[in-house]
Order: C-alpha cells, then sequence, then structure tokens
C-alpha cells in the first residue's frame, strides 16, 4: 500500500491570528530597528557635524562631498583610506578562505581515511573549541614576533588552522557521506587528491559558503587582531576606530558616519547578492501567495519555452497519484520507494511524458536562439525527461515484456539522455555508471 501525504489549508482560529499578527509586528518593529540605523547612518554622514551636534536624530542640508573627504583625509600610522580598504579585503577574504578550506580537508581526511590519530584529531579540536584558554596573547605575540610575521602580510599563514568548531561541521557531512561516490570515481582512475577535489569538496560548497561568510564578517569588523599585531597595516575597523577616538577632540562626527557607511557596504552588497532564494523569499513575506502560481513563475524562468511541456508532465504524474489516491492506494515518496513502483506507474504515461518532453526539445532546437541557450534549455529538458525514461529503464522488463531484443537500443538512448542532462548521480548513492551496469548496460555494449 501506499500512502500520498499533502500539506492542506487550515483555517487559522482568531486566537492563532492574533498571535501570528503580534509576531509579525515584532518582527516589523525589529527589521525596521535595523534598517534606520542603517539609513541614519549614511544620512548623518552627509550631515554637517555641528547639526548633528544639536540634533542627532533631526533634519539638515546634506553634503555629498563628505564622503569624498574620507578618502583623503581618514589615515591611519601613515595609511591611506584605500590602503585600508585593501588591508581589509586581504586578510578578512583570504584568511577565511584558507581557514575553511584547510579545516575541511583535515575533517575529510580525518573522517574517511582510517590511521594512527586520526581519532585522536577529532578529540584534541572538541577540547580546544570546549575548554577556554586564557593568557595566551604574549605567547602568541612572541612566537609571531620570532616568525618575522608582524606587520607582514605573512600573518595571513595563520590562518591555516583546521582545530576550529568549523572542523564539526565538516568532520559530520564528511562521516554522513556515502564511500559510493569515492569508489566510482577510483573505477575512472581518479587518485586521493583528485577524488576530494572533484568528488567531495563540491559537495560541502553550500556548507563551505555559509561557513566562510561567518569568518568573513567577522574578521571583517575585527579590529583587535590587527590592532596588536599589524599596527603599521592597519584595515578598514582599526582606521575606523583610531578615528573614533581622535574624533573626541576633532568634532568630525560626520566624516566618523561617512566611514562607517563605506564599511557597510561590502556586507550589505554580499547580503543581496547572495539573497536569491526567489520562491522561498516570496512565501515568507506573502504566505497567501498561490504555490501554483509560484510554480509557473519558476518553470517560466527556468524552463523558459519549455516550461509549458514541464508542466504537463507533472499534471499527468499528479493526476496518476490523485486516482490512485480515490481508489485507496497509498503512495509514499522515499529515496527509490514505491512511487517508483511499476504498478504506480502506467507505461502509457511515462511514454506519453517522454513524448512530451522530446517534442519540446525540438520546438527549442529549431527556434532562433543563440547556440549557448539553446543547449542550455536542452540539457534541462534531458534532465526532466530522465524521470520518465529512468522508470521505464528500471522496469524495461515488466513494462516490455515481450521486446527484450530492444532492451539495448532502449537502455543507449536512456544514456544519451542521462549523458545530455550532465547527470552524474541516481537514488542519492549511485553513480550513473554503476546505475547503468545495473540495470544492463555496461561501455561494452554500446557498440
Amino acid at each position: 500500500m501506499f500512502k500520498i501525504q499533502r500539506h492542506k489549508l487550515i483555517k487559522k482560529t482568531p486566537a492563532e491570528q492574533i498571535v501570528r499578527a503580534i509576531v509579525f509586528v515584532i518582527f516589523c518593529a525589529v527589521a525596521f530597528s535595523y534598517l534606520y540605523l542603517v539609513f541614519w547612518c549614511f544620512y548623518s554622514g552627509l550631515r554637517d557635524y555641528n547639526a548633528i551636534a544639536k540634533s542627532p536624530f533631526g533634519l539638515s542640508a546634506v553634503h555629498f562631498e563628505h564622503y569624498y573627504e574620507v578618502f583623503t583625509t581618514l589615515n591611519a600610522n601613515d595609511s591611506s583610506f584605500l590602503e585600508m580598504i585593501f588591508n581589509s579585503m586581504y586578510f578578512s577574504f583570504l584568511g577565511p578562505l584558507l581557514c575553511i578550506f584547510v579545516t575541511s580537508q583535515l575533517a575529510y581526511v580525518t573522517s574517511k581515511y582510517k590511521f594512527f590519530g586520526a581519532g585522536s584529531v577529532y578529540f584534541i579540536v572538541l577540547v580546544v573549541i570546549t575548554l577556554p584558554i586564557y593568557g595566551t596573547q604574549s605567547a602568541m605575540y612572541k612566537l609571531l614576533y620570532e616568525l618575522n610575521f608582524l606587520n607582514s602580510r605573512l600573518m595571513i599563514l595563520t590562518s591555516l588552522n583546521g582545530f576550529s568548531i568549523y572542523y564539526m561541521y565538516f568532520y559530520a557531512f564528511f562521516k554522513n557521506m556515502s564511500w559510493s561516490y569515492a569508489e566510482a570515481a577510483q573505477i575512472d582512475g581518479a587518485n586521493d587528491w583528485q577524488i576530494y577535489y572533484k568528488v567531495m569538496f563540491p559537495q560541502t560548497l553550500t556548507m563551505f559558503g555559509a561557513l566562510f561568510l561567518m569568518l568573513w564578517i567577522t574578521d571583517w569588523n575585527s579590529y583587535a587582531t590587527a590592532l596588536i599585531y599589524l599596527p603599521e597595516m592597519p584595515t578598514l575597523a582599526v582606521g575606523i576606530y583610531q578615528f573614533g577616538v581622535d574624533m573626541m577632540y576633532s568634532g568630525r562626527s560626520d566624516l566618523l558616519y561617512a566611514a562607517c557607511g563605506i564599511s557597510m557596504l561590502p556586507p550589505l552588497i554580499l547580503f543581496i547578492l547572495c539573497n536569491n532564494a526567489l520562491a522561498y523569499r516570496k512565501l515568507m513575506w506573502d504566505s497567501s501567495l498561490s504555490a501554483e502560481a509560484l510554480l509557473k513563475e519558476y518553470t517560466d524562468i527556468y524552463y523558459a519555452d519549455g516550461a509549458d511541456a514541464v508542466r504537463e508532465m507533472m499534471a499527468l504524474f499528479h493526476e496518476n497519484y490523485r486516482r490512485l489516491e480515490q481508489t485507496g492506494t497509498e503512495v509514499t515518496f522515499i529515496t527509490r520507494g514505491t512511487h517508483a513502483a511499476a504498478e504506480t506507474n502506467p507505461k502509457e504515461m511515462l511514454e506519453k511524458c517522454v513524448g512530451i518532453i522530446g517534442k519540446a526539445e525540438r520546438d527549442i532546437l529549431a527556434r532562433d536562439l543563440p547556440k549557448k541557450r539553446k543547449q542550455e534549455l536542452f540539457m534541462r529538458l534531458e534532465g526532466v525527461k530522465a524521470t520518465p525514461f529512468m522508470l521505464l529503464a528500471d522496469h524495461y522488463d515488466f513494462y516490455y515484456p515481450d521486446c527484450p531484443q530492444e532492451k539495448e537500443a532502449f537502455l543507449r538512448k536512456f544514456s544519451e539522455c542521462v549523458r545530455n542532462a550532465k547527470l552524474d548521480t541516481s537514488g542519492e548513492k549511485w553513480s550513473m555508471r554503476q546505475y547503468l551496469e545495473e540495470i544492463g548496460y555496461t561501455e561494452e555494449s554500446k557498440g
């Protein structure tokens, strides 16, 4: 028996609506406070410092030249504002990049390879991040002095440290990753480094990016390290800190706010560039939006002229599962689950789906589009067509009991579809090569 589980709209009670409204107002107030502080900082950088002193939150004439004056006036230890920006970008970008990359390598080796001391590394990291260690600044300063790292860009080498909390994230990720990826790469002749760099590491890019951004923002705003170890190479945070101290005597608070506003631009730009989750963002702000409308919007953007064919295929699957539900047949949707059973999906429906997507592909290839755009859309549609194709290939003997002699040709077409779509895994664990061999199609049989 199979079971279909759906999300149904449930009418909320008045009490639930009140609670949601209160929570919404609180979140709006918090969001507004953040936005207002950002606006106030940029606006204060445009105001005259005398006007700020008289009315910090008032309105007055604006002076855009203040932002230009920041670049010519602010300096720290004979370093200009542009030099401080460069120092900040150098240490805050390259440092986290090296740290996260080395940490991922250490976690991968200790989680996937058995050697003497592999388990002790995990224990050492656990102790380091758990026990507070005080009084190490003097020893650290002496070490860097002996290494001639003080006031040197070689200070960046201290970022090559894998013994941090980030090790635990990568260790847990690699520990739960199937080794079949590596086995498939070994069959293709990959060595240990290629397995990590080309197979394992790309699967961590999402987590790698998230951890990198967290560490980057921390280093971008940090001034203590540069203030102590890099006094002759001040970062932007150090320069603004020192100018803030000097401002007590000069009174140029307008330039201080302008400098703070400029220092906020990189994180704000980075946030805007990374905030691209279209459907999630829209649903978060407006839960009344139609799921069908969002689905149409997404497929129109991603599949372009092939979107109607994709939605038609999805509708065939949906109608089939709805019909099964009405007859009391339960369907579960899990990896390689019963939703992929031969009895669940009629042969005629799957063949129709393949035909629908195939026609859309031919229409796109016949259109007057740039070659690169044609290839892009064709690859995406091939990825869609691979689903009904795979179901037919999985159960070829069930669907075509009277055509065993045509199985090889059918599997060859399926293999071409997979290659065109650039699919490399099946069922989340198998490589496509392993899968094709399992269903009876090998490299030698391509003929």
